[in-house]
């Protein structure tokens, strides 16, 4: 079986309110192998005084690897600033320098699909080898698959796809049906998130305050994440949860379309869940510890994926 889609760890996790080492450090402690960053989490560590080099030596120190490189906003406009142009190529520099192979990239501004899609192919050149991540958001400019794949489609550009999250899709209103994914090739979706939405909505001026803030463990909330699994594995992608009693992740084939369904650290992923997916995945742990928290479980089987598909490519 093939796998080549990489799973993301948001990088919000541990906020801005600490030096590189320390975020670097509390992260290895709570027994993460992976580590996503933001543009703005790398200029704060260049303005700590550190040098790429000065980076790289501080990750390899705590044996960590950065996963995730996001996030290019403002791509559509005609007139970019200095500042969206600086972002913009401090994320390719970033995905050289870690060897991540996309960006997460979202677009809060409504334009319409012909000149969105022109945008997207010109950041697309602009990125070269790496992958552009374009994710509908139901607060945004591109609030749902549908227009999100039309922009990616009419692009024309093999390295434009699309990153789908169960909790904009629900929120986005879209029925878990697999004609909303008619004509949508697995291989264009580079990124699967799973989590869970409460029975009622925040306001739609502050949706996005939800959408940060105030989400659920997969199959504890009310959004059927079970229903919405079923649904990417009709369309080709595989599922992997993450369960301390699971094969090894070293012996698994992460190498394509895939998910990773994560629980919460109390309890786990739900029995409907785990059932609903193709493989259970464990974390080989050292010492005492018997569990991990979601973000931290969700980063190390992005690495491992990560490293799976490059040893593909011979990298």
């Amino acid at each position: 079986m093939s796998k080549k889609y990489p799973i993301t760890v948001s990088s919000w996790t541990l906020g801005d309110q600490c030096t590189f080492e320390e975020r670097v450090k509390a992260a290895k402690e709570a027994g993460f192998e992976g580590i996503g960053l933001r543009a703005e989490t790398y200029v704060d560590a260049l303005n700590e005084g550190l040098f790429d080099a000065d980076i790289l030596a501080i990750l390899e120190k705590y044996d960590m690897k950065v996963t995730e490189v996001e996030y290019i906003v403002q791509w559509a406009e005609d007139h970019r600033s200095y500042e969206q142009k600086y972002k913009e190529q401090m994320c390719f520099h970033m995905c050289e320098l870690f060897g991540v192979n996309h960006i997460n990239c979202g677009l809060m501004e409504n334009y319409s699909v012909a000149h969105t899609a022109q945008k997207l192919k010109e950041l697309c050149h602009r990125a070269g080898k790496y992958t552009i991540g374009v994710e509908p958001m139901p607060y945004s400019g591109l609030p749902d698959v549908k227009k999100a794949w039309a922009v990616v489609k009419e692009s024309g550009c093999e390295n434009a796809k699309l990153i789908l999250d169960s909790w904009h899709w629900l929120r986005a209103n879209q029925p878990v049906d697999l004609s909303v994914l008619e004509g949508i090739p697995a291989e264009k979706i580079v990124s699967v998130q799973i989590n869970d939405v409460y029975e009622r909505s925040y306001a739609a001026s502050i949706l996005r305050d939800e959408s940060m803030h105030d989400r659920l463990a997969p199959g504890t909330g009310c959004g059927n994440t079970a229903a919405f699994c079923r649904m990417l594995k009709e369309k080709g992608i595989w599922f992997v949860c993450a369960d301390m009693g699971g094969t090894q992740m070293y012996d698994l084939d992460l190498k394509g379309p895939i998910g990773l369904v994560i629980g919460n650290e109390g309890e786990g992923v739900s029995r409907l869940m785990k059932e609903n997916c193709d493989f259970v995945a464990g974390i080989p742990m050292k010492g005492d510890i018997d569990s991990l928290n979601a973000s931290v479980a969700t980063g190390v089987l992005a690495y491992e994926i990560v490293r799976q598909r490059l040893a593909k490519a011979g990298k």
